[in-house]
């Protein structure tokens, strides 16, 4: 971007007012002697402006006026920048001269000059021009120079200093200032009287430009400015901002674009190894002693540019300046500069987990691009919601004001919040009078996390265009140089002191140069200081340790208690003294008794014990005691605080043990660590079974000690160890031993640096999730095995859209006008990457019953029948495609043979986040959603996903055992006198459908999902022909039964479309609604088990799934009045009647999951014929009556109900009859309802 920015005249908004044309005026003449028209053109008055421009240094800018638009670029030599005056003494700035040339001014009552900043209508300034200053008054006529200015036109000019009477709102100076540049200076008149105003207005534009930004450490005032309160650690305050004021003074040793190491002292040990060293005590005892990270003052010195193109301070003249503060991680790979001989694992293992949602949320505008710094879920300031590099700050509300002369101790002066535009980044205002005038700061805070990188910069904003979304790698090339400033880089580092004290100069001195090696690859700097023990400090600590151990003094009979615990006949001849002399630990000297056959035959030693322990344990317990003691003794200050290291050549001095060491951690403090070694390089090792035999088999000497501090440092055994923790390593299972030298904290002889959760941990990174009460809150785990922290997407949801039977016919509901029998599909969701059943429960479903062939041509119905949608919930790269996969759980061997596929048909729909899923399968299975941020198909199985289980249950007829019986069919009349065709009696039905089914579902028994199984037979009413004759004076009139709809105002319609084959309706209760049908109450009532309950509960356990029997029966029954009741005037009698009606039963199944979307297994064909006459005064039922099937079929398996002819939905059958009535009224052939 070109500073100063192109000048676009659409920017300002300012009213505009149009040149006009000018007009003629006529007047009224004599008529003339011919009687001809005439007329006299008198001289119309009109003022216009020709030119408005500043003059500054000799140079002029250019004059517009018109409407056309125009731009500047921001080397147009029509443009002038200049500085404005002090507004306080008017002193420092540029001498501008203000030109105006105007037409006619005799004729102008008024003119103005007005300023304008882009997007403000308003002015901010306006000045008028007056007669009586001789600013408007006529330039007369020079005779001898024909050349000159005309009588009529004025030329006038004034002298500005850039300055206002009183500040515009929201302004801290009245004077304009880089902060709103450019300007827009107009200049409009206003005509006298009539006096036609041509040209009414005229601008011009400026620049108050910023010519130089640079970055400074102000230490003067710096540390003074450091925020004390803060609600983010646990340590006292005044102590971090003491730790806050050292880092300062470390940093100001340089300059501000060198690069530099923030160290942050972190002397923090463990105080119980076994629980700390599997938790997150580390992470959360850093965040307490530096919360959100260390708070380091940063400042901005600006200058602006005189008209010559001298810079110069001019604070007043940045009213409304704002600054961006952006920062930017490291160039290079983070792993690789950390990590040299590492082993592999571990350089995977940091560089996936670095690459935490890298590009994503860079993507995503949450973190600039390229960076890995510790992201926020891990407790790092990278990524969405995460605390601000530069937190926001109020100088009003701690006491600053445009006056304040002085810095006040410990309150920030700069106004400072967050970029909305780059979310990671801040703004801040510079302080235009008092203390500080002229620089802009923020109070930097890089994250406490070791190994977090950050290179600062900070740019003026510009009135108006800014490139906030462009790259923190690009954004230094779209400023104008002049306009950013950027530091060195920062890179973070915890400090730990270490302490090597040797017992005696005689003991080897470990390696200072690996030591700090292996631990820098964890972000850590070893301040190391070397010594020798002092030797009284340490005879007293040993001579108290002693006398309180043992009860007795810590002389040379000391060790006089160890005679009880001695094997009898060694005691008798053997005492053994203890002294702190040497480069042991503790020396045991053993001194003759009398008759002692060999009082120098060190083998007693090994038969000593002291509470159960052989002496060489005993030692390493009084170790630590004595050790704690020399430490308070010779460190005294409440600031000595580190890691102390005890270098022995040996325990002690009758044991050939070669390596010992420890990190007694429950005499450590949460600052102080009293770690031991005692080793001889130059002894052989011992024969080990893990290990092998020799000396080849022991760590180097420098690598114990550094395993010891680790210890110290939070960091348990890692495997095959005792007391290993897996958790807290990278995994070594499956590893040949020779090969398992992937971490220090083991005891293989080449583990010699640390693994790659070692390494986070140390940094600061949060490591487990909320499991433990010590671990840390709201984060994510980082685990320890795979690449499965290489996280660079968020899927957080997928939403199933499960199917419902569409009707097959749509149908207004019994009582209503506008709802029809449609049901919806239903919604079903998981948020969860549980793949356990347990954790997870299944959803069932019915095999067969959601397949994508056979679908209704209606759109409605179609929608309803439609696979089950799949859709994800993701953030991901643009580049990315979400993935699924589908995967069999644990079946029984018989469930997989019934299964017509191995897996259901899972379909990925290319370039969305969806899929459709088909139950054509039986079994159980896992539906996983992940995302390919290569944008194919591969299915990473260590990556995020989002899991949901699903049960497809098959359903299979084992046999069957209908009946159908004409002998039910019988005549009587009903208690109202009317003749009644009946075909049951009691529980006697002539139509009983009966099969036994088997169940098969998921699991090694085949029975997971059969709980929520139903089932039943919905018979559909396919037909009927009822029709009944009644006799009267007026010959024969018919009456026939006809399925009607009930409207919502209760009358009656003819149901439409009329009952047919094609179009049957469920036989079952009426009144229903969708809110409360179910498949349930389309079941015949007489159904074997009850349609509402599970069939499970009625079933036979079979080895492999259930068994049970599913029957129903019917018996229709139908009157006919023998007079009609509402026309008890007409003469007429019913003659006869026949009830003919055509049925459908379909065996049918449904889920609980699941309710409206049923499969068929199988279906019956059945109807029912019958007729009735009148004879002699009475009625009889014809011969020939019957109930029977005449079809069906029996399905392999479940069909989609939706593929077959049954209707399942609302409205009932008897919810859209109506009961038979004559119309003697209706024309003919219309005598029915």
């Amino acid at each position: 971007m070109k500073y100063p920015s192109r000048i676009r005249s659409g920017d300002y908004v300012d009213d505009r007012i149009k040149r006009q044309r000018r007009r003629k005026l006529v007047a009224a003449a004599q008529r003339s002697a011919s009687d001809a028209n005439a007329s006299n053109t008198a001289k119309l008055r009109t003022c216009s402006i020709e030119s408005l421009q500043l003059e500054v240094g000799g140079a002029r800018s250019r004059s517009y006026a018109g409407s056309k638009a125009h731009d500047l670029a921001h080397d147009d030599d029509g443009r002038v920048n200049f500085l404005p005056a002090n507004p306080a003494d008017k002193s420092g700035g540029d001498a501008v001269t203000i030109h105006w040339t105007l037409r006619r001014p005799q004729n102008i009552r008024k003119a103005e000059l007005l300023l304008f900043i882009t997007g403000k209508a308003k002015p901010i300034w306006r000045q008028t021009l007056r007669w009586k200053d001789d600013e408007l008054r006529p330039v007369a006529r020079d005779e001898a120079d024909r050349r000159g200015p005309k009588a009529d036109r004025h030329q006038g000019s004034m002298s500005w200093d850039g300055c206002f009477d009183v500040a515009p709102q929201g302004w801290e100076q009245p004077c304009v200032s880089a902060g709103f540049s450019p300007y827009k200076l107009k200049l409009r008149v206003f005509g006298r009287g009539a006096a036609q105003t041509l040209t009414a207005e005229a601008w011009t534009y400026f620049d108050v430009l910023i010519g130089e930004v640079v970055l400074d450490w102000e230490q003067a005032v710096a540390k003074d400015t450091i925020v004390e309160q803060r609600n983010d650690v646990t340590a006292p305050v005044a102590e971090v901002l003491a730790r806050e004021k050292a880092i300062c003074d470390d940093l100001h040793r340089n300059g501000v674009d060198d690069d530099h190491e923030i160290l942050l002292s972190s002397n923090l040990f463990t105080t119980d190894l076994l629980a700390e060293g599997k938790n997150d005590t580390l992470y959360r005892s850093h965040a307490g002693l530096w919360g959100d990270g260390p708070l380091i003052p940063l400042f901005a010195r600006i200058r602006l540019v005189k008209a010559s193109g001298v810079l110069t301070d001019a604070p007043w003249a940045l009213s409304g300046a704002r600054f961006l503060w952006d920062w930017r991680d490291r160039s290079d790979s983070k792993h690789s500069a950390w990590l040299d001989k590492e082993k592999r694992p571990t350089k995977e293992f940091v560089r996936d987990s670095l690459d935490y949602y890298k590009a994503l949320h860079a993507e995503s505008g949450d973190a600039p691009r390229g960076s890995d710094n510790c992201h926020v879920e891990h407790g790092g300031k990278r990524g969405p919601g995460a605390k601000l590099v530069f937190p926001e700050q109020d100088p009003v509300a701690a006491g600053y004001d445009t006056a304040t002369a002085a810095v006040i101790p410990k309150q920030f002066p700069f106004h400072v919040q967050r970029c909305n535009q780059r979310r990671w980044a801040s703004t801040s205002l510079p302080r235009t009078s008092g203390v500080l005038a002229g620089r802009t700061g923020v109070q930097f805070q890089p994250s406490r996390m070791a190994g977090d990188c950050y290179r600062v910069s900070v740019y003026f904003v510009p009135h108006g265009d800014f490139p906030f979304a462009a790259d923190a790698s690009d954004l230094a090339d779209a400023v104008a140089d002049e306009l950013q400033a950027h530091t060195g880089l920062f890179e973070v580092w915890r400090q730990v002191d270490v302490a090597l004290l040797r017992k005696h100069a005689n003991v080897a001195q470990p390696s200072r140069s690996r030591l700090e090696r292996i631990y820098a690859a964890a972000g850590v700097r070893l301040a190391i200081n070397a010594g020798i023990v002092d030797g009284p400090t340490w005879q007293q600590a040993f001579d108290d340790t002693i006398q309180d151990v043992f009860g007795v003094p810590g002389n040379a009979g000391a060790m006089e208690k160890y005679r009880d615990l001695l094997a009898p006949a060694v005691a008798a001849h053997t005492v053994f003294e203890a002294v702190q002399t040497g480069e042991h630990a503790i020396n045991y000297r053993a001194v003759p008794v009398a008759g002692a056959p060999n009082p120098d035959d060190q083998t007693a030693f090994y038969t000593m014990a002291w509470n159960g322990m052989p002496v060489a344990s005993a030692s390493n317990q009084l170790m630590p005691k004595i050790q704690r003691r020399y430490i308070d003794a010779a460190y005294p200050g409440a600031g000595d605080a580190g890691a102390f290291t005890f270098l022995y050549k040996h325990v002690a001095s009758v044991n050939d043990e070669q390596l010992a060491g420890a990190a007694h951690s429950p005499t450590s403090t949460r600052s102080r660590a009293a770690v031991y070694v005692a080793y001889d390089a130059n002894a052989p090792g011992p024969a080990d079974e893990k290990y092998g035999p020799g000396q080849d088999q022991l760590k180097g000497f420098t690598y114990v000690v550094a395993h010891e501090i680790g210890h110290a440092m939070f960091l348990a055994h890692a495997a095959p160890e005792n007391g290993a923790e897996s958790s807290a390593h990278l995994p070594s299972d499956g590893l040949e031993f020779e090969d398992n030298d992937v971490c220090l904290m083991n005891y293989h002889p080449k583990a010699t640096r640390l693994c790659g959760l070692c390494i986070l941990r140390l940094r600061g990174w949060a490591c487990w999730g909320p499991d433990d009460a010590a671990n840390a809150p709201g984060l994510v785990r980082l685990h320890n095995q795979g690449a499965r922290n290489k996280v660079s997407f968020e899927i957080t949801r997928v939403d199933l859209s499960l199917p419902a039977t569409p009707p097959k016919t749509r149908r207004l509901l019994h009582g209503s006008d506008v709802n029809e029998n449609l049901p919806q599909r239903q919604d079903h969701h998981s948020t969860s990457n549980d793949t356990t059943l347990a954790g997870n429960p299944p959803l069932t479903l019915l095999a067969g019953t959601v397949v994508n062939a056979g679908l209704p041509a209606d759109p409605a119905c179609r929608a309803l029948a439609e696979p089950i949608l799949l859709r994800a919930t993701v953030n991901m790269p643009a580049a990315a495609s979400v993935v699924w996969r589908v995967e069999r759980l644990t079946d029984h061997d018989e469930v997989i043979r019934a299964s017509p596929r191995a897996l259901p048909t899972l379909q990925r729909r290319a370039g969305t986040h969806e899929a459709t899923l088909l139950t054509d399968a039986i079994g159980s299975f896992r539906v996983l959603a992940s995302v390919d941020p290569a944008g194919g198909d591969a299915f990473d199985p260590e990556a995020p996903c989002i899991c949901f289980h699903v049960v497809m249950v098959g359903v299979e007829v084992l046999e069957r055992g209908h009946k159908f019986s004409s002998k039910r069919v019988r005549f009587e009349l009903d208690e109202d006198g009317d003749p009644t065709v009946f075909t049951h009696a009691g529980n006697h039905l002539p139509m009983r459908v009966r099969t036994r089914v088997r169940l098969l579902g998921g699991g090694a028994d085949g029975q997971l999902g059969l709980d929520k199984i139903h089932g039943g037979w919905i018979n559909n009413l396919t037909g009927e022909d009822s029709e009944a004759t009644y006799h009267g004076p007026d010959g024969v009139m018919r009456a026939k039964f006809l399925h009607l709809h009930r409207r919502g105002d209760a009358t009656w319609e003819l149901l439409n479309p009329p009952l047919s084959a094609a179009a049957p309706v469920v036989d079952g209760s009426g009144g229903a609604t969708m809110a409360n049908w179910s498949l349930a109450r389309a079941v015949l009532s007489s159904a074997e088990p009850k349609p509402h309950l599970p069939l499970l509960g009625a079933a036979k356990t079979l080895a492999c799934g259930v068994k049970i029997w599913v029957e129903n029966a019917d018996g229709p029954a139908q009157s006919w009045h023998a007079q009609p009741p509402q026309h008890p005037d007409l003469d007429v009698s019913l003659f006869e009647f026949n009830f003919d009606v055509d049925f459908s039963a379909y065996l049918c199944f449904w889920t609980a999951d699941v309710p409206l979307l049923a499969g068929v297994l199988e279906e019956v064909e059945w109807v029912l014929r019958s007729e009735v006459e009148q004879h002699k005064r009475k009625y009889k039922l014809r011969k020939g009556a019957r109930v029977e099937q005449v079809g069906g079929c029996v399905h392999d398996g479940l069909q989609a109900a939706h593929s077959r002819p049954i209707e399942i939905q609302p409205p009932a059958g008897k919810s859209i009859s109506h009961p038979r009535e004559l119309d003697p009224h209706a024309p003919e052939g219309r005598r029915w309802m």
